[in-house]
């Protein structure tokens, strides 16, 4: 993605969306959720949260199929296990958290929905992955290959950093958590701010309610800051873009793509709001956090992998 003004485009409204969500997130997550309800009777929100996903995922499936192709025709053996090994690790990861999302109690409480979930993101995912592939066969372009991987690299260092460093750190209550109004409300859980930590308290929690509650149920409703299906959903904000390198049709598209993907990513955000499972400093967070990471990303393609390696390798 080489028109850098773009950045301006994907980010300003997360960080104008951060602020407004400092003063007013409390508020607008009354509102939207009352509008729309339950979470059960949410059928916008429950579809975007468990299905959603699988096309956050889908360009990552794809390289994961296209990488495994590419890896197999190198010459070089470090070249050939780096790609193998990527793309395997592409398509795993997708399937992780596709089904997860999918077979997840917070979206349709039927335990007997887990196994059903990874079977759906296995079909969806593997389809798409099967497709990648064969497109490698007939569209040989390292030029894809290596920037993808990078792309890959910074998408990973991102859910590192929110999934095991800052919800950990800040254990912010979700509104539905805090709402006593709802089935989700835990005892001794509030509405705090998105800077202040709250993990002390959360702990706290835990232990007392953690046998009556189930462990899952507290720990899940402590994951509000910042949103993981929005830093998901924007993955596609670079993934799509980078397509136009290896199908044809896509060539030239490439601010339209995306845009799609940040429109996508929007509409995600809202969705997360209306079931209660985030704040709007929350979701415009975890959109900050994959657009920047996945803008560094861009810039040492533009800096290295798309000067230095040429298309056809």
């Amino acid at each position: 993605m080489k028109n850098r003004w773009l950045y301006f485009v994907i980010t300003v409204p997360f960080i104008v969306g951060l602020i407004v969500g400092s003063f007013l997130d409390l508020e607008i997550s009354t509102s939207l959720y009352s509008a729309f309800g339950h979470p059960s009777k949410n059928v916008f929100g429950l579809i975007f949260s468990a299905f959603m996903p699988l096309f956050s995922y889908a360009s990552l499936s794809f390289y994961g199929g296209y990488a495994v192709r590419f890896g197999l025709d190198q010459e070089k053996w470090w070249q050939k296990l780096i790609f193998v090994i990527g793309g395997i690790g592409c398509f795993a990861f997708t399937i992780l958290y596709t089904g997860d999302k999918i077979a997840s109690p917070n979206a349709f409480n039927d335990e007997s929905l887990n196994v059903l979930g990874y079977i759906v993101g296995l079909l969806v995912e593997g389809g798409i992955a099967v497709f990648g592939y064969f497109v490698a066969k007939k569209h040989h372009n390292a030029t894809y290959a290596f920037s993808m991987l990078v792309i890959f690299v910074f998408m990973s260092l991102c859910f590192i950093t929110y999934t095991f460093i800052i919800k950990e750190i800040f254990r912010r209550p979700r509104y539905r958590c805090v709402s006593d109004l709802s089935e989700f409300y835990v005892p001794g859980a509030k509405y705090i701010d998105w800077w202040v930590p709250f993990r002390s308290e959360y702990l706290e929690i835990d232990a007392a309610f953690s046998e009556v509650m189930g462990h899952d149920f507290i720990s899940e409703g402590f994951k509000s800051f910042p949103s993981g299906h929005t830093s998901e959903a924007a993955v596609m904000i670079f993934g799509l873009p980078y397509l136009g390198l290896v199908i044809p049709k896509l060539k030239g598209k490439e601010n339209v793509l995306l845009l799609v993907g940040f429109a996508f990513t929007i509409i995600m955000a809202f969705s997360r709001i209306t079931m209660g499972a985030h704040y709007l400093s929350d979701v415009s967070m975890g959109g900050l956090l994959m657009s920047s990471f996945l803008i560094v990303g861009n810039e040492i393609n533009l800096f290295y992998t798309l000067k230095k390696v040429p298309e056809h390798k």
